[in-house]
């Protein structure tokens, strides 16, 4: 694993444009990064949605997760 979606944000944050998206390869949702990522960067002004998709890989049986973050368009 890289790092967790809060580290990953902080550094990827000031190389998103406006309505930009930032995906993340998890392995289970990981429920307590997105919880505390949407926490710290909760910003009306610039507002970040956070959504998961889930699949498993079907040879191995594993659950996976892709964590989708999209910075919206900046509210004037």
């Amino acid at each position: 694993a890289f790092s967790n979606l809060s580290f990953i944000i902080t550094h990827a944050l000031p190389l998103l444009s406006d309505g930009g998206k930032i995906v993340v390869w998890k392995g289970r949702v990981p429920e307590k990064e997105i919880t505390a990522a949407r926490s710290r960067f909760h910003d009306e002004t610039w507002p970040l949605t956070i959504e998961t998709r889930s699949y498993r890989l079907p040879i191995f049986d594993a659950e996976r997760t892709i964590v989708i973050i999209t910075r919206a368009m900046k509210k004037v």
